[in-house]
């Protein structure tokens, strides 16, 4: 635990948890679910994580093992900026990178690869129109934001 992990843990007393066999083995539980990456200025930033976005910094673009066809590996540029001190807007995974993403976290379940056009396509459409949201949302509050110096999604 600990470095501000989401994760709990330590069970509270009474947590069914705390007097299960598997969390008295293990002290508690101290296999962390959470995939920790070294936050921006840490001094093990940038050694193989994107401090913006917790992903990889090259993309997972090749096949996965097990993988029976092939898939596209173009990604698209979002109309959501970066904000913060970055500039542009950010850029969709791939179905490639979708795939082995959900390889990887064992999210594959029944899914094959067919279905990444699909999902792909979904995720994104996904983003944007919450994103079309947020900006409708900061328009309807556009004096507060204006007496904080906020706008257009930049608030954190």
């Amino acid at each position: 635990g600990g470095g501000g992990c989401p994760v709990r843990h330590v069970p509270k007393k009474g947590d069914a948890r705390s007097s299960s066999p598997d969390a008295t083995a293990s002290g508690g539980g101290d296999v962390c679910p959470v995939r920790h990456v070294p936050k921006k200025g840490d001094p093990e930033a940038g050694k193989g994580w994107n401090t913006d976005n917790n992903m990889p910094a090259q993309p997972a673009q090749a096949p996965a093992p097990g993988q029976k066809a092939a898939l596209d590996t173009t990604r698209v540029k979002s109309n959501i900026p970066k904000g913060g001190d970055a500039s542009g807007t950010w850029e969709y995974p791939s179905p490639q990178m979708f795939w082995n993403a959900m390889v990887r976290k064992g999210k594959k379940g029944d899914s094959d690869e067919s279905d990444m056009e699909y999902v792909v396509a979904i995720h994104n459409n996904m983003n944007e129109v919450t994103w079309n949201q947020v900006l409708e949302w900061e328009t309807l509050h556009q004096e507060d934001y204006m007496a904080k110096g906020e706008a257009k999604g930049e608030t954190g």
